[in-house]
């Protein structure tokens, strides 16, 4: 094998190996956690390598320019990763404070200081088990179990949605006006979408503006979604209250197509 390649492949050894200790030690490993601990690893690894081969006077440029390769990469996977990790460890930790208030004969409705039900940071942090327990120990108000879904759809917790539409959500639910499919739609998520279209949901539903699912997949840009909603009888004709149809909201050719 090329010497060419011994880095790179270190690296990336070096760089799993890490990222299974983390998850071995039941930290919550995504794929740009992935990607960061590649890139933190190979700038340690090659910035090392070029260290040692300058001091034993030998080439060390191949290691500083993979050091460098690695450095950009990872700057940019830090400022990617650090916007949402922030939100996340927040809503952790409000999610344990309110379970443990819960735990502690708090009532199932009650909010936070931002506004949020125990319910809602279940789903936010994926805690499918804990959103299995709320429903089925029932309690939970309607219009909470609705905005839950919202958060569902919006983050892309399939599994959550599911349980909530089985608990007795309404699969055209319009919290704050906008219809499930719809907000599945503007957040281009195409596994909710296909869930809530196998569960029933209207794909000509409007909103309060009068625009459809279709519009709103025009508006995120995603021509996959728009071929399920046609598939499922979506009109790409039906106009909102401004007279717009959705073609006049697509952000590319491909788009554009999809609705034609």
């Amino acid at each position: 094998m090329s010497r060419d390649y011994y880095n790179p492949l270190l690296v990336v050894t070096v760089a799993v190996l890490l990222g299974l200790r983390m998850r071995a030690a039941g930290d919550a490993v995504t794929l740009e956690y992935w990607l960061l601990t590649l890139c933190f690893t190979g700038v340690v690894v090659d910035g090392t390598l070029a260290l040692c081969r300058s001091l034993t006077q030998r080439p060390a440029m191949r290691s500083l320019v993979w050091a460098f390769v690695f450095l950009m990469i990872g700057c940019s996977a830090w400022v990617y990763v650090t916007n949402d990790s922030a939100t996340d460890r927040e809503s952790l930790a409000a999610y344990r404070q309110m379970r443990a208030a819960y735990k502690d004969g708090a009532d199932v409705n009650a909010v936070n200081e931002d506004g949020d039900t125990l319910l809602v940071l279940a789903v936010k942090c994926g805690k499918e088990d804990m959103v299995r327990e709320l429903l089925a120990q029932g309690g939970v108000a309607a219009a909470l179990q609705q905005e839950a879904a919202a958060c569902a759809v919006e983050q892309g917790r399939v599994a959550e949605l599911e349980l909530l539409l089985q608990a007795g959500v309404p699969v055209d639910a319009a919290p704050h006006g906008t219809p499930l499919l719809s907000l599945a739609a503007l957040r281009a998520q195409e596994q909710v979408v296909q869930l809530l279209l196998e569960q029933g949901a209207n794909p000509a539903l409007a909103d309060t503006r009068g625009d459809t699912p279709l519009h709103y997949a025009a508006m995120s840009n995603s021509p996959g979604i728009i071929r399920m909603l046609r598939a499922a009888g979506a009109d790409p004709a039906q106009k909102n209250a401004n007279g717009r149809i959705p073609i006049m909201d697509a952000r590319s050719a491909k788009t554009a197509e999809a609705l034609q």
